[in-house]
């Protein structure tokens, strides 16, 4: 996933972040499908990396930072 940071239409940093995807195809593991069910979704992965971007992007001095939410 890739994410370009602009700011008044300027582009100001790019930031990748790899999703990988792990299947294993052999018949012999059929017993093992559960394991599916522990992985990561692909909508799960896709969050993560908006997150990851947010806490870089904020690092980096490009973000602020969000109010904090006792005010």
């Amino acid at each position: 996933m890739q994410y370009d940071l602009s700011i008044d239409q300027q582009l100001k940093k790019s930031y990748r972040f790899p999703i990988n995807k792990t299947q294993i195809l052999w018949i012999g593991l059929m017993p093992f499908v559960w394991i599916n069910t522990l992985t990561v979704t692909q909508t799960q992965a896709f969050e993560a990396t908006v997150h990851q971007f947010l806490r870089a992007s904020q690092a980096d001095g490009l973000l602020s930072t969000p109010p904090s939410e006792g005010r």
